[in-house]
């Protein structure tokens, strides 16, 4: 199961490559048929929600300890490129984070995005995410310019920087902000597995966290 999944990463990270060098973007399907949906339960196409704006997308996960971590960095990016009409959506995709699980994360970690649920995974398809949090970033013509981590600071699971040498997402913002032509770049996100749980005990990951033992993890 394990070297499978290498397999898929490494077949995807081989047609990542042979993309950057034609000088095209990463595919991403049919815009029409990615939605997610509100907490409301109302399906939702950010494509068609940010139709001449880029936007950046962060999938997280209730109980990942890293992905907590990152929420007031978050939070600061979007609120510093807010002006420059750069939208910054949470989108969380595991079936058992229900909407108020959502709703007590978001209060939690004072994270007030607009937040949706991918329950069918079809955006996470779609960008190829694989871990929480990992960020996407479509351009204002919808192109996938940028996936990967939201800086260097985690090193692996457990094993951190105190300070990121590299701000990989807000390099990506700063230039999209100054009107620069941006290349479709790909970086290793680290974080807690999109799996399913019984997908998490085959590859022998560790169980996940409710809210509170998340908490716990960052004292």
């Amino acid at each position: 199961m394990i070297s499978q999944r290498h397999r898929t990463a490494k077949s995807w990270n081989t047609l990542t490559l042979i993309l950057l060098f034609c000088g095209c973007s990463a595919p991403t399907g049919s815009n029409s048929a990615t939605s997610v949906v509100d907490l409301n339960g109302k399906a939702v196409n950010l494509f068609e929600e940010n139709e001449n704006n880029a936007f950046v997308v962060v999938f997280m996960r209730t109980d990942c300890p890293i992905g907590n971590r990152y929420a007031p960095t978050i939070s600061q990016l979007a609120a510093e490129f807010r002006s420059s009409d750069l939208e910054f959506v949470l989108v969380y995709p595991i079936v058992s984070d229900s909407v108020e699980s959502i709703k007590t994360h978001l209060s939690d970690y004072s994270l007030d995005l607009k937040s949706y649920r991918d329950p069918h995974r079809s955006l996470v398809k779609k960008i190829g995410a694989s871990v929480t949090p990992e960020a996407a970033v479509f351009d204002r013509q919808h192109r996938l310019i940028y996936r990967g981590r939201v800086n260097d600071r985690f090193v692996d699971f457990g094993k951190a920087r105190l300070e990121p040498t590299t701000d990989d997402l807000r390099n990506v913002l700063l230039k999209i902000r100054q009107g620069k032509e941006v290349e479709p770049i790909f970086t290793s996100a680290v974080g807690c597995y999109i799996e399913e749980e019984v997908e998490r005990k085959s590859l022998q990951l560790p169980p996940r966290l409710n809210t509170e033992q998340s908490r716990e993890t960052l004292r």
